[in-house]
């Protein structure tokens, strides 16, 4: 039947992209999301890049709670950062712009053999996801560990079972790279290789050996380097309850944060609502499987083992990032889309008269569906985009001109947001023997006491000529002895949105 074919199906999935590249496009048109400072982690990211053209290695030179798949993927704009950092910055966020896109494609294609039901509920509803400008407006890790995890499922499987050869090898490499970007990624790859265990002679080892270049390619050389730092800042910080920009706290918020709802569509207090929504999609999956658990494919029973894996590590943190709930949202929508479109194929089963009246009601209903979708489209969306527009004009700043007048070009400055110093094309141009201070946030992540966080901060500022102080986290001047330590050795140039201090030693660069 027309509504189930996947042939027809995957051809819609433009449909749901076509969506998400109107809202891409109105992202970044927003306030100082093109040329400006907006999310702090987008710059962390980059400018861990930068340092490394730079010839700084992570974690040796400079601390670093991610693994490097980033920072070597983004070397291209890095150096072309060395000539002007605002538009390499800004050619960055083009390219994740476009992974977005295709992300939403993809989690609307891997839901076709489901029927087209399937495909527009996934896809349209992972294009409006509240939380997914967390993950698309800067240079963010999700958009990118999204698409390598989506493609290695594509590759894994063929019509919804364990695909082999040389397909599985990539697959492995995929997911393996995905890992080297951000450990999260860890969990496909152990759903992938307990699906190649089932055929383990013939599966297993290809799996596994595209999982070692994916993963050993991109890290063994830094692992080779600095083994105890790169342990440390890498296990330590992910085995840590990490910080979520505000998050809520107790399990509505986060539940209410992994379901998108909240600030960005005028909800004070989701968390009831998020309770309710979070029960009946949990009665549906299981109400799915249990109609399907002779029919299930491999990539069905692989989907759901990730959602459920994948849910685990968001409600156990205290604190959730928002850019995670975005990893998550693709996998899950996809699981969702295909509750929809089996729930229809089961209807369409019913032995009434000769099927005709049977089928002809899921028809109708995958044009319910669809309907449903272009509601949530036309009420949803201009509710973000308010949102979005708020955020940024709060959030989004441009500190190029103040740090041109107050640091010259080639002096050694250190920061709390590096984003702002590659804007201003002051990261690029550090001297030799100044400080990369990449990931401000990691510096206190990584200590084992407040007083080490202190120290390794007093370390870092004795070496550096200035000092910017940007908005937002960290808020290393909230402590005392850093207050008192600033104080004692820094001048301010610049009291305002950003402070701008001069070092008073006349030995520092």
């Amino acid at each position: 039947m027309w509504w189930a074919s996947p042939h027809l199906a995957g051809f819609l999935a433009l449909v749901p992209t076509v969506v998400g590249i109107f809202l891409i496009i109105h992202e970044l048109t927003l306030h100082d999301v093109i040329g400006g400072v907006t999310l702090q982690q987008g710059g962390v990211n980059f400018a861990s890049s930068v340092a490394l053209s730079k010839g700084q290695l992570p974690y040796e030179n400079f601390a670093l709670t991610q693994p490097p798949g980033m920072s070597i993927l983004l070397l291209p704009f890095a150096w072309a950062a060395h000539t002007n950092g605002s538009t390499a910055l800004d050619a960055a966020r083009g390219l994740t712009a476009v992974v977005a896109v295709v992300d939403v494609f993809l989690v609307a294609y891997m839901a076709r053999f489901h029927g087209i039901a399937s495909t527009i509920v996934a896809g349209v509803l992972f294009a409006t996801f509240p939380n997914a400008f967390y993950a698309t407006s800067s240079v963010m890790l999700e958009p990118y560990l999204l698409l390598l995890c989506l493609l290695a499922f594509q590759a894994a499987f063929v019509q919804g079972e364990l695909a082999a050869g040389g397909r599985l090898v990539l697959a492995g490499a995929l997911v393996g790279v995905a890992i080297a970007i951000k450990p999260w990624a860890i969990i496909p790859a152990i759903v992938l290789l307990a699906c190649g265990a089932v055929r383990w002679r013939q599966a297993l080892a290809r799996l596994v050996g595209g999982l070692v270049i994916g993963i050993g390619v991109p890290c063994i050389f830094f692992l080779l380097a600095s083994p105890s730092a790169f342990i440390r800042d890498v296990v330590q910080a992910e085995l840590s309850t990490g910080s979520g920009h505000g998050a809520p706290t107790g399990l509505k918020g986060r539940l209410a944060e992994i379901l998108g709802l909240g600030s960005p569509l005028g909800l004070s207090h989701p968390g009831d609502l998020a309770v309710g929504i979070g029960a009946l999609l949990v009665v549906v999956i299981i109400a799915t499987v249990a109609s399907h658990v002779s029919t299930s494919t491999m990539l069905d029973w692989a989907l759901l083992a990730t959602v459920v894996g994948l849910s685990a590590i968001a409600i156990v943190p205290q604190h959730l990032p928002e850019a995670y709930t975005y990893f998550l949202a693709g996998f899950a929508l996809v699981l969702i889309g295909n509750c929809v479109g089996s729930l229809l194929a089961v209807l369409a089963s019913f032995p009434v008269g000769s099927g005709d009246l049977t089928s002809t009601t899921a028809g109708g209903m995958t044009i319910v569906c669809v309907a449903a979708m272009i509601a949530v489209v036309s009420v949803g969306v201009p509710k973000e985009t308010s949102f979005w527009r708020s955020y940024f004009l709060a959030n989004g700043t441009n500190p190029a001109k103040v740090i041109d007048a107050a640091v010259p070009n080639g002096a050694c400055v250190v920061s709390n947001n590096p984003e702002a110093l590659i804007i201003a094309d002051r990261f690029a141009s550090l001297p030799p023997g100044c400080p990369f201070v990449v990931d401000p946030g990691g510096i206190g992540a990584l200590a084992p006491t407040p007083a080490a966080s202190v120290a390794s901060w007093e370390s870092l500022l004795s070496q550096a000529r200035y000092l910017v102080i940007a908005p937002g986290s960290p808020r290393i001047l909230l402590s005392a002895a850093l207050q008192a330590y600033v104080g004692r050795r820094f001048s301010i140039l610049h009291d305002a949105q950003y402070q701008i201090y001069l070092s008073n030693s006349t030995s520092t660069p």
